[in-house]
């Protein structure tokens, strides 16, 4: 499962089910990390949604952040 942006929803994070299609793509894949977000206001969540989205793009570009 992947974050996905849906701006009619702003309660919290959705997401959307993603096939992996080749052997190359699912060696590719890394475990980064896991939270539990119990409660967070507009501010933070895009703070948050940021970081990740930078954190992945670095990952997919085979950078550390």
């Amino acid at each position: 499962m992947v974050p996905c942006n849906n701006v009619a929803e702003a309660t919290g994070p959705s997401y959307a089910q993603v096939a992996i299609k080749t052997e190359k793509s699912a060696r590719q894949l890394q475990w980064l990390r896991s939270e539990r977000i119990v409660q967070m206001n507009e501010k933070e969540r895009l703070a948050e949604q940021t970081a990740y989205q930078e954190a992945l793009a670095a990952a997919m570009e085979g950078k550390t952040v």
